[in-house]
């Protein structure tokens, strides 16, 4: 149990003995400057934090009681209320809710953390400018953790206040979207750099001819390198090659005619470009398109077992593409394609 100390001598301190052992009298305490003084009652609180009666059983640390305090006339603003007591007492009162407030008296909701039982001194109830010190603050409090857990009987700290804790799935949320908002920030920005370096690319590497007519051209220099004029000319070597020449010319020929990084992004990206830049594609060469990716990808992952006739319908199926688009352009003259 901690009891109210009273201040010793220093003499007193030195020699371990007591002001009653010595019989010297007791230093008079500092005054507590305050603009008046409020007399105070402690009360039992029920649920509500509505008075019961007076404190005839001992609080438990934490617990809520009612502190009515009355006295000289001092008018405080309480919206802005704090307590101020001496180092020893910090964990002795705590005002939890103000009920009632006028310039001569004060409800309040309180609670204590100190084990013990004695009078609360010197404390100041203030709003930064008045002040009034509040007396006859008499508790009694006994601890709420088993004594053999706590055999010197020290006093608890008030529990720090904590942040709002939300679900878990809410913060799974949040998280989600962050991620998800970052991962479209990023595919943005990774888009754009993509497509400037296509650009530049481009513009390193021009040609007078049009996407069109450069891939016809390509498609003239393969079948001139390629003759397959023999099926056994055709081995696993040359296939892997045809095959390799074949898609990198139809996706120069997709990244001239329509500016996209052809190399760099998948076949649905593409293909969801196309349809929303280059709305004068008809859904049909849109799906020949789709088409003509699609199968040259099952040749790229089947290169070793390509056959000749294999290839030439391939090229027969990108050069439809190609044509097509070109008919589309001449027709409608609502086509912009890189040059």
């Amino acid at each position: 149990m901690i009891l109210a100390q009273a201040e010793t001598r220093p003499e007193e301190e030195m020699s371990g003995a007591s002001p009653a052992e010595t019989g010297a009298p007791q230093p008079a305490a500092s005054p507590v400057l305050a603009d008046g003084i409020w007399m105070c009652q402690a009360q039992k609180a029920d649920s509500q934090e509505m008075p019961v009666g007076p404190l005839e059983q001992p609080l438990t640390v934490g617990e809520k009681f009612i502190l009515t305090c009355e006295g000289a006339t001092v008018p405080l603003d309480s919206q802005k209320l704090t307590l101020r007591l001496p180092q020893a007492e910090k964990y002795s009162v705590r005002l939890l809710r103000v009920h009632s407030l006028n310039e001569n008296k004060g409800v309040f909701t309180a609670t204590s953390y100190r084990v013990g039982e004695g009078q609360v001194r010197d404390v100041v109830l203030t709003d930064g400018i008045k002040s009034v010190e509040l007396r006859n603050i008499d508790l009694k409090l006994q601890s709420s953790i088993d004594p053999a857990t706590n055999p010197e009987g020290k006093p608890f700290a008030p529990p720090v206040p904590l942040a709002i804790t939300w679900p878990i799935w809410l913060w799974a949320t949040i998280g989600g979207v962050l991620f998800l908002l970052t991962s479209i920030c990023f595919m943005i920005i990774r888009r754009r750099t993509q497509r400037k370096a296509l650009m530049a690319e481009l513009e390193r590497h021009g040609t007078a001819l049009t996407p069109y007519h450069q891939f016809n051209k390509d498609l003239r220099q393969l079948a001139r390198e390629f003759p397959m004029l023999k099926p056994t000319d055709w081995t696993h070597s040359i296939a892997s090659r045809y095959i390799d020449e074949l898609n990198r010319h139809f996706r120069w020929y997709l990244s001239r005619q329509f500016t996209v990084p052809a190399f760099q992004w998948s076949d649905q990206l593409i293909l969801r470009e196309i349809k929303k830049r280059h709305r004068a594609i008809p859904k049909s060469i849109r799906q020949e398109l789709r088409l003509a990716l699609r199968e040259l990808n099952k040749g790229m992952g089947a290169r070793e077992t390509l056959s000749a006739l294999d290839g030439q319908q391939l090229v027969e199926l990108c050069r439809k593409v190609a044509d097509d688009v070109e008919q589309t352009k001449t027709r409608k003259d609502a086509f912009g394609g890189a040059r």
